[in-house]
């Protein structure tokens, strides 16, 4: 099963034109590849919103979609709003006290999705995740927003990372049997980090690339794209990122 992993959008009001870039245009760029390629699920990796949720923003984006796609799953961003997120995309009955996290069997592998738009996990959501993986099996795929071990970004850490890295790291060593897999996003770049059994893929933004060897903001590669994951079965994927064009700005 392939999957197209969609991440850090930044959609803003209509009209805007964040670092004067097209957005919105970039994401019906994206969306039509998508299409046209024959992904049948597509992932929304947060970051949804430009600047902090807001439903009409959110009701857009899930617009855009008009039954492209089979399946569409998403997780909130540090720049977006758990429930109002969840009401767009009918997701509200996996909201628990404010938080958007929930699990989906895809080609016959559990994905877990969880919700780090506060920058960490509340108590209730580590015990959900500890109950899942032991429930897994030897590979637990994770999708979450932020990276949850450093990769190398100068500008993001330790500023905007993760603030359950430590956390997150116990708990992968309390089952050092299975083997973690975690998409995500966050970091607007293109990289693959691995510490003891954790491997995390990071995903290219749908808006715009992050230098990573800069400490003050400053723009990457003059692309955007999104992530494939290909599900073959029995925790086996493939996956790698696809460049859909270069990026849009205004005259």
């Amino acid at each position: 099963m392939k999957i197209a992993f969609v991440s850090d959008l930044h959609i803003d009001t209509e009209g805007a034109l964040p670092l004067n870039i097209d957005t919105r245009l970039q994401y019906q760029k994206t969306l039509e590849y998508i299409e046209k390629e024959g992904y049948k699920v597509l992932i929304l990796g947060g970051d949804l919103c430009h600047r902090h949720g807001d439903p009409d923003i959110y009701r857009w984006i899930h617009q855009q979609l008009n039954g492209r796609f089979e399946k569409v799953l998403a997780i909130p961003g540090n720049h977006d709003n758990p429930v109002m997120l969840a009401q767009a995309f009918g997701l509200s009955a996996e909201v628990h006290y404010g938080e958007l996290y929930y699990s989906r069997v895809l080609a016959d592998t559990r994905i877990l999705f969880l919700d780090t738009s506060s920058g960490q996990l509340s108590s209730d959501q580590w015990s959900w995740l500890d109950a899942m993986i032991a429930d897994s099996s030897k590979h637990v795929i994770i999708v979450m927003h932020h990276p949850p071990i450093e990769a190398d970004s100068r500008h993001m850490e330790p500023k905007y990372q993760f603030a359950g890295m430590e956390d997150m790291r116990q708990l992968a060593l309390r089952y050092s049997h299975k083997i973690f897999h975690v998409f995500c996003g966050h970091y607007h770049l293109d990289r693959t980090v691995v510490s003891d059994n954790l491997v995390v893929h990071i995903s290219p933004s749908v808006f715009v690339q992050i230098h990573p060897e800069s400490k003050e903001f400053l723009k990457g590669s003059e692309y955007y794209g999104f992530r494939e994951i290909n599900l073959l079965g029995n925790g086996s994927y493939s996956t790698g990122c696809i460049t859909v064009g270069s990026l849009h700005t205004a005259p």
